[in-house]
């Protein structure tokens, strides 16, 4: 006996378009987000397709929308009825206005309104072709730009009346004002809060190979999570494994060296055999960094090198929301490290370097915008610096030493330069802190410079320059100096006091 086959219907989404209608009746710019990406023709359900109407006449008109309004616009309309009338619209909002997931509900309602085109564009075709047209290119040609629209895309602009734009620009100023910051704040380094407001935006750090530039991310990021409970990282790194990055975290949080972290200090002989350990001192600051890092939990998120084929803005943002989600954060500060080797799409090979570092950038922007939604969070991507012309010239120093310039330096919010001080820099700083000689009076300034050096390599102390060569909205410039205890993977404000003590007595020594 033959069963009868079930009539197909058209693909659609029930659920997600009723979440969509909700979340821009309830979710804050949840009406701009709706309006901004969706047509009334993107709804199936006619039901949905009025109240789309009605909201969208609200967001032109510069009107909020809850529920009330919603129903005095359909009842102007003459449509209440016709859209489920008052409890339909209450029910509505209540169930799924506050859901964090409007873009993926949006995604979804898009997606089925493409395939319904695209089966529809499917179906003229065939009728024409059955039709046997005597011109076949130019039916080709047609059927092609039946298709177009779909290949593309939609890029919809709606009008919309200043009033709601000023709406939301109040609403900004009231949120804001009297705050000391408008970012996320760090310890270490003072003037990112003072000069910057906080760490906000998309940030570009420019550096030389080998200077620390991950050191000083993962510096900053855990600093900002021991600063701030209601924030999360996601780190991507797309160089090195999580393991990696996980032994530089605790050997900041520890204050040892990678060396005595890793390998062991501390010789012990244990029948007959000689075995490394480490000493009671090293065992309790190991304790103690891995409670501070276990007690981040899921506010640590790490993306490492074995999957950046899947790597993408869409999937950074989806993990990104996740991750909030299962922490209960509202806050997040994502590092990319690095720029240069985020994975290019397969179609993107043949691209020159100028173009993929472009299409690059564009990813970021993409991030950069779903965190300016609701906060000002930081997205700070690290990228290579170009290696100077000369011998003598600080490598990444200049804003035009920085990879893909002419578009990695435009798009972002803030650019840093970081970069290690040169030799005669060194000297003069020596000299002005009136450091005591640690070379003879003969000594030439290079020999001076190569002494200075070897006094604060002997320490693992490398002396580096932060400069903000780039910044906007409020936000104001500076150059600081900071001491790279690169053995610890930790950066420090400079302690002279402590540099005078060991120069002292290292002089002190040279004379016996």
């Amino acid at each position: 006996m033959k069963t009868e086959e079930k009539p197909r219907v058209m693909p659609n989404s029930e659920q997600s378009e009723g979440m969509v209608i909700g979340c821009m009746i309830k979710r804050n710019n949840g009406l701009e987000t709706g309006c901004e990406a969706l047509s009334e023709e993107d709804f199936y359900f006619d039901q949905y397709k009025v109240i789309f109407r009605a909201l969208k006449s609200l967001y032109q008109r510069g009107k909020p929308a809850d529920e009330h309004l919603v129903c005095e616009e359909l009842e102007r309309q003459g449509k209440l009825e016709e859209a489920g009338g008052p409890e339909f619209i209450n029910n509505l909002a209540m169930v799924v206005g506050s859901s964090a997931y409007l873009e993926e509900y949006i995604e979804i309602v898009e997606d089925k309104a493409l395939l319904r085109k695209a089966i529809e564009s499917a179906k003229t075709i065939y009728d024409n072709g059955l039709a046997n047209p005597k011109d076949v290119k130019r039916f080709v040609e047609e059927s092609k730009e039946l298709f177009e629209p779909i290949e593309h895309g939609k890029k919809k602009i709606t009008p919309i009346h200043v009033q709601h734009l000023i709406n939301d620009h109040l609403e900004m100023l009231n949120q804001n004002r009297g705050k000391k910051h408008l970012g996320l704040c760090v310890k270490t380094i003072d003037e990112i809060n003072e000069k910057l407001l906080g760490l906000r935006g998309l940030i570009l750090l420019a550096a030389a190979p080998n200077v620390g530039k991950t050191a000083l991310t993962i510096q900053t990021g855990i600093e900002v999570l021991l600063t701030d409970e209601d924030t999360c990282l996601v780190y991507l790194s797309l160089e090195m494994s999580k393991q990696e990055i996980l032994t530089r975290m605790m050997t900041y949080l520890n204050g040892m060296t990678y060396k005595n972290y890793v390998l062991g200090s501390k010789k012990v002989e244990k029948d007959g055999n000689t075995e490394i350990s480490h000493t009671a001192e090293e065992v309790e600051r190991i304790k103690n960094a891995l409670n501070k890092l276990s007690a981040l939990g899921g506010r640590v998120q790490i993306i490492d090198s074995s999957i950046t084929q899947e790597i993408s803005a869409k999937s950074v943002i989806k993990f990104i929301k996740e991750t909030k989600n299962s922490c209960g954060c509202s806050r997040a500060i994502v590092i990319v490290d690095y720029l240069q080797v985020w994975p290019m799409p397969k179609d993107g090979h043949s691209l020159s370097d100028t173009e993929a570092d472009k299409w690059r950038i564009g990813e970021l922007k993409k991030i950069r915008s779903y965190l300016n939604e609701e906060n000002q969070d930081p997205i700070i991507v690290i990228s290579e610096a170009r290696k100077p012309s000369k011998k003598d010239e600080v490598w990444g120093g200049e804003l035009a030493d920085v990879m893909g310039s002419a578009r990695g330096t435009y798009t972002p919010d803030v650019v840093w330069l970081f970069s290690q001080h040169s030799i005669e820099s060194i000297v003069k700083m020596w000299e002005k802190m009136q450091m005591p000689g640690i070379y003879s009076k003969e000594a030439t300034k290079e020999e001076k410079g190569e002494a200075i050096k070897k006094f604060f390599s002997d320490r693992g102390i490398a002396i580096m320059c932060l400069k903000t060569e780039k910044c906007r909205d409020g936000m104001e410039r500076f150059s600081i100096d900071l001491f790279f205890h690169y053995r610890m993977n930790k950066f420090t404000k400079p302690d002279w006091s402590m540099i005078m003590i060991d120069a002292m007595e290292h002089h002190n020594k040279a004379k016996k």
